[in-house]
């Protein structure tokens, strides 16, 4: 789903690409997959920073950032952000 939202946004249809994202993100706290979860935050952050909403793309790193301090094992997952 992640690649999906990807193709929409590079399609042009970031709108799109934002719902697939917000559902791969439902998926993935579904399937308890704390690290995929967190990416998939971070790529909805960085789109909705592109759809110019960026207090809301800032939660969404929040998030990120709270998920993956809450999995030890978990690998550094950084965004495409200019922050970086």
């Amino acid at each position: 789903m992640s690649e999906a939202a990807r193709v929409q946004e590079y399609a042009g249809r970031p709108e799109e690409s934002l719902r697939t994202c917000e559902e791969a993100v439902e998926w993935a706290r579904r399937a308890r997959d704390t690290r995929l979860q967190a990416a998939l935050q971070l790529r909805l952050a960085d789109t909705l920073d592109r759809l110019g909403d960026p207090a809301a793309a800032g939660l969404h790193r929040s998030a990120a950032e709270r998920l993956l301090q809450t999995e030890p094992s978990a690998y550094e997952i950084r965004s495409g952000s200019a922050e970086d």
